[in-house]
């Protein structure tokens, strides 16, 4: 039992550091410390005075102004937190940006997981743009971070999240392209997040939503037909169905690696854009199979990533190959491509090697945005 939750040791602890605090009241460390013992026993009047104390002692503390805004807060004194929350954005211009994504993005999540969704959103813009490497992992981390938070939330609160991106742009002081490029992502990512969340969540209808405002290809679209063999990475190159063909044989049945199979609806717990083969099955190759109708001929760009090897064919003409093992990131690969009028077949072959196996695929436009007229049910 941590010592948060052994009330009587937590109280001597906090007596003893009164104490020392009424000999020695300009000692960070000790105003810290009782700070955090408030803040974890809901004393957020006390932990709110602690941090306000702690920022006129450490006035280049940004992180207690935040803690001291954010208890003001919760204890039901917004003007107070206001004013804190203005200092410590003020105080942000004199921060080396590019040194301290993380210290942004931990202020970012601190703030979403007190739903302070306007200082958080500024911190998230700030830590996108402000970033050394826009594709840096830690960077994607915070956002995911920042996301789990706002869906996790108690009182779950529906953001307007193509803010971040907005205030991103804004904030922007570079290279317009890679911020923009950098919030795009960040904003599919998001969608596909809610979506999940929706759909966990027994939310279908806002879990569909959210999938069609990021242009990927819906779960329900999907057949899938698995699993063959992948030893040594034989199942590459090996043509196990035939493969280069314009319309799919649904009914045929193959021998796969366990017995015969043939082709089956996908079906998947959550909507968030990534078709899951499976985890574990080690060494492996699965197809999927969908169709798209387009209005008329187009010129679109399908932005994919598999876990591990992938090919793609559209209407039977192989569009892509990436024989190279890696985990799948949405948008890894943009690929330009052109879509028939009416129905178009979509053919994407994984290869796994170990451990996560399957696929993201959005279609969008030249900047990433969906395609919005495009239908991707299956009704084959």
């Amino acid at each position: 039992m941590n010592a948060y939750k052994d009330q009587g040791k937590l109280d001597v602890l906090r007596t003893l550091l009164e104490d020392k605090l009424e000999k020695n009241a300009d000692n960070p460390a000790i105003i810290e410390m009782l700070a955090e013992i408030y803040w974890n026993t809901n004393d957020y009047q006390k932990a709110a005075e602690a941090y306000h104390a702690l920022s006129k002692v450490e006035p280049n503390n940004i992180r207690c102004f935040y803690l001291a805004g954010t208890a003001f807060q919760k204890n039901n004194q917004p003007d107070m937190a206001k004013e804190l929350l203005n200092q410590a954005e003020d105080k942000l211009a004199f921060i080396n940006y590019k040194q301290d994504g993380l210290f942004l993005g931990a202020l970012a999540t601190l703030c979403l997981k007190n739903e302070m969704y306007d200082p958080a959103i500024k911190l998230a813009g700030k830590a996108i743009v402000e970033a050394q490497n826009f594709v840096d992992p830690d960077i994607e981390f915070i956002l995911i971070l920042n996301l789990k938070a706002i869906i996790e939330a108690q009182n779950f609160v529906d953001p307007d999240i193509e803010r971040v991106g907005n205030a991103a742009i804004e904030a922007q002081n570079s290279n317009r392209t890679l911020v923009v490029n950098a919030c795009l992502r960040i904003l599919w990512k998001s969608r596909l997040g809610l979506a999940k969340y929706y759909s966990q969540n027994n939310m279908p209808e806002k879990a569909m939503e959210q999938m069609l405002q990021t242009g990927a290809i819906h779960e329900n679209a999907w057949l899938v037909l698995g699993p063959f063999d992948n030893t040594a990475r034989t199942g590459y190159n090996a043509e196990y169905i035939p493969e280069n063909i314009t319309l799919m044989d649904l009914t045929a049945k193959y021998e796969g690696i366990d017995g015969q199979i043939s082709w089956e609806k996908f079906t998947d717990d959550a909507f968030d854009g990534f078709i899951d083969l499976g985890s574990n099955n080690n060494w492996r190759v699965s197809y999927a199979y969908a169709t798209v109708t387009s209005s008329d001929e187009r010129e679109v760009f399908f932005r994919f990533s598999s876990d591990d090897q992938g090919k793609i064919w559209l209407n039977g003409k192989e569009i892509f190959a990436d024989a190279t093992p890696k985990t799948a990131i949405l948008d890894r690969n943009t690929i330009p491509v052109t879509l028939r009028a009416g129905k178009n077949t979509i053919l994407v072959k994984v290869c796994n090697e170990e451990i996560d196996w399957g696929f993201y695929l959005r279609v969008t436009d030249a900047d990433g945005k969906p395609i919005v007229k495009i239908n991707n049910v299956q009704d084959n």
